[in-house]
């Protein structure tokens, strides 16, 4: 079985990441706490990331930060969840977990926390540079490598994944696998009941030949 490592960006085609090992950020206005997964270019910060992936910890009711340009995919992983409140008066509940819901950067909004903290997953896309989308897996399925970058998220159990060369990685439970599209096609296989995995597909729009370097 490949050893885990830290991220390294994507100097390596796979990395195997263990959630003890990302860096806990605080919010600015202290409501949370964000851990990135990867990152597009690596080392990119908020004002110029092609497309970002985390998980945030939100510890108590307050705004959204704005992000003109960026499209959103967020979904609860624990926790009672929040209602997202915006500022045209539309509002969201973000309560069932694993339930990927879209939104633009751009809107202003409130969470509201339901009962207690809660965590989720985020996708950030800047719009008309990556396109990509956020899956829930729980049942065994190829993936093809269209996408030029993959991130494969254990929320639920051990998952077995299968590259097109043969190589096996298992996903531990809160285990992230990250892989560009020279893996090939994967096929992955839960390997417990009650299984969940999120599957986050990301393909570059433009200089996408920077996608392997």
């Amino acid at each position: 079985m490949p050893r885990l490592q830290r991220s390294t960006g994507w100097k390596n085609k796979m990395n195997l990441i263990a959630y003890d090992d990302l860096i806990a950020m605080p919010w600015k206005n202290g409501g949370g706490i964000t851990r990135e997964l990867a990152c597009y270019p690596p080392n990119a910060h908020f004002d110029d990331f092609l497309w970002r992936v985390s998980i945030a910890d939100i510890r108590q009711s307050g705004s959204f930060s704005v992000f003109p340009g960026i499209d959103r995919v967020i979904a609860l992983l624990h926790g009672d969840g929040m209602q997202l409140h915006f500022a045209d008066g539309v509002r969201h509940p973000l309560t069932i977990p694993l339930q990927p819901y879209h939104f633009s950067g751009e809107d202003a909004l409130d969470a509201c926390l339901v009962d207690g903290e809660c965590q989720d997953v985020n996708l950030m896309l800047r719009r008309g540079v990556a396109s990509g989308g956020m899956d829930v897996l729980r049942i065994a399925k190829k993936l093809s490598n269209d996408p030029h970058f993959r991130l494969l998220f254990s929320a639920r159990g051990h998952w077995e994944v299968k590259t097109a060369s043969g190589i096996i990685y298992i996903i531990a439970p809160h285990q992230t696998l990250t892989l560009t599209a020279d893996e090939g096609a994967l096929e992955v296989q839960p390997m417990n009941s009650d299984c969940a995995l999120v599957s986050i597909h990301i393909t570059l729009l433009e200089k996408s030949s920077d996608a392997n370097g």
